[in-house]
């Protein structure tokens, strides 16, 4: 319950520095030095700069800008459908009723293109905002958040954690 009525990026004391934070740039003054750096780091679950590097990267090359432009576009532009399995018992076919209500109220393109930003980064992160509604909860239009927001724990390389002033995230 609490959990889903906090937005997790909300708690100022937090994120507060993460939200008011600039970009590094890392392009500029690239040598093989700061790029090995940059990727030694990411190795070790601190990612910021990584994901920086490939903003960058998207922002001033009109190519890799174009060619992600149109996959992400051409995704969103995609024939979609929430319909229930083969053979499906009463609570899957009104499940899936339900998820397409849902998804019925959500900009689903933009949803699809944010999603996109995966493409180059491996990952997109969008907060899911919750509401309730006749009973249910459900979700609002998801917010996407940025990459550098985040990190990787060193013991767990497979969890994605906020970026705050500890070593691990949360």
């Amino acid at each position: 319950g609490d959990a889903l009525d906090e937005k997790q990026t909300d708690n100022e004391s937090r994120l507060g520095l993460i939200k008011r934070e600039f970009a590094d740039h890392p392009s500029k003054g690239l040598t093989p030095a700061k790029l090995y750096r940059i990727l030694e780091d990411a190795e070790k679950g601190r990612l910021k700069a990584q994901h920086e590097l490939f903003d960058d990267m998207e922002e001033k090359d009109p190519q890799i800008c174009a060619d992600l432009g149109k996959r992400r576009q051409h995704a969103a532009e995609l024939e979609w459908q929430i319909v229930p399995p083969d053979n499906a018992d009463a609570n899957e076919k009104k499940a899936a009723e339900f998820c397409a209500e849902v998804f019925a109220g959500l900009e689903v393109e933009d949803l699809i293109v944010d999603l996109g930003s995966g493409i180059g980064h491996g990952w997109a992160n969008l907060e899911l905002p919750w509401a309730i509604d006749g009973g249910k909860r459900l979700i609002e239009q998801p917010v996407f958040r940025p990459h550098s927001w985040f990190q990787l724990p060193w013991e767990n390389q497979d969890e994605l954690r906020l970026r705050d002033n500890s070593s691990a995230g949360v």
